[in-house]
């Protein structure tokens, strides 16, 4: 069972809105994020220290991380995201689309 909850009303028309994927009764969590075109989709930890982007990958070594990183901090003090709750049993599936999302990304990026 999902269950999504809308903290703001102005949520709802924004769809570059990112989503919190809230796993209960552990509150594990990520958060999802669009592209600047929002045609991509990037997945960032509860920590708020990696995403799932090439420029992430790209600027790691610097310590530089990425634009999502530094967007979702500002979504989240403004309390501008919704969420949307699973079961702890969900938790494997939705780390496996995570993994299928970040290698599919690298290989659209990478020609592989």
């Amino acid at each position: 069972m999902v269950l999504e909850i809308h903290p703001d009303s102005l949520v709802e028309k924004n769809t570059n809105i990112p989503t919190k994927h809230l796993f209960l009764p552990s509150e594990k969590f990520w958060w999802e994020i669009r592209s600047r075109n929002n045609v991509r989709i990037y997945f960032i930890d509860e920590k708020g220290e990696f995403c799932s982007c090439m420029g992430y990958y790209f600027n790691y070594k610097r310590n530089e991380g990425c634009y999502h990183l530094e967007k979702i901090k500002m979504y989240v003090e403004l309390g501008k995201y919704r969420t949307i709750v699973y079961r702890d049993e969900d938790y494997s599936e939705f780390a496996k689309k995570i993994v299928n999302e970040t290698i599919n990304e690298l290989r659209r990026s990478s020609n592989i």
